[in-house]
């Protein structure tokens, strides 16, 4: 018993009891549609920012770099004519303001061999920076993925979740939950859920799903959920009680 009102206190961030009525239901829809609509504007931002930092994948075209490839050629070709050009006019003193013409090919030799060759390492650069900051999925994605905690998530992995007084494993990680934030202590749990779930697609979220446990072995007992036949007694306990303010451990009606 004394575990059991452990798990309700440690778990009591992420437990909701519905009350039925109708309303709670349509006051979250209309909260999930104004969060819905969120996501869509930071996805359209988060799509012209990237856009903008990598020059809308102009490099990374594969017709771009084609062209660069098939010009690039040619116009080396041209500069090597025009070098040769100026030095027979150097040769023969037909130039006066020598200095400009160095200048003049210093620049040239900076946009025709230097600057296309800079450029991709630029970008080769930029697309490796972006690669390693970027977290798989969309922002609002990973937003609501820190945001979201599933109970059922918790109860099939037998609440191995971490301790709460813990910083270096608070959060939790591939094989252990986070713990929540505890109501009386701000320093003990978190409120990153990112690994209280497995959310692969956060669109799909059902905001007013609830968790079924009635269970019936007599006429009815096509009613039972399957996965409720599959908990263990630790499991059915959790999910059938609650935690009443004296303490005591109460079934739940």
């Amino acid at each position: 018993m004394d575990e059991l009102k452990k798990l309700y206190e440690d778990l009591a961030a992420i437990l909701d009891l519905s009350s039925g009525w109708l309303y709670d239901d349509l006051i979250r829809n209309i909260w999930w549609g104004i969060i819905q609509a969120l996501v869509w504007i930071n996805n359209w931002i988060e799509g012209v920012a990237t856009d903008v930092v990598t020059l809308g994948g102009v490099y990374d075209n594969p017709a771009m770099n084609r062209f660069i490839e098939t010009i690039q050629p040619y116009v080396f070709g041209m500069f090597v004519v025009t070098l040769t050009v100026v030095g027979f006019q150097f040769m023969l003193n037909k130039i006066e303001k020598r200095n400009d013409v160095l200048m003049n090919v210093l620049i040239a030799v900076s946009v025709i061999i230097i600057l296309p060759n800079l450029m991709s390492m630029m970008d080769d650069l930029l697309n490796e920076g972006v690669s390693a900051l970027d977290e798989p999925g969309t922002l609002s994605d990973n937003v609501l993925k820190r945001n979201v905690a599933d109970v059922m998530y918790y109860v099939d992995s037998g609440f191995n979740y971490a301790s709460g007084s813990n910083k270096e494993t608070v959060a939790g990680n591939e094989n252990l939950l986070p713990h929540p934030p505890d109501a009386q202590n701000k320093d003990i749990g978190t409120t990153d859920y990112t690994f209280g779930n497995q959310l692969e697609n956060p669109d799909s979220i059902e905001v007013n799903e609830k968790l079924d446990v009635f269970e019936d072995d007599g006429w009815f007992s096509w009613t039972t959920e399957p996965w409720v036949e599959n908990l263990s007694e630790k499991q059915k306990n959790f999910l059938k009680r609650r935690l009443i303010s004296t303490g005591m451990v109460e079934q739940k009606s």
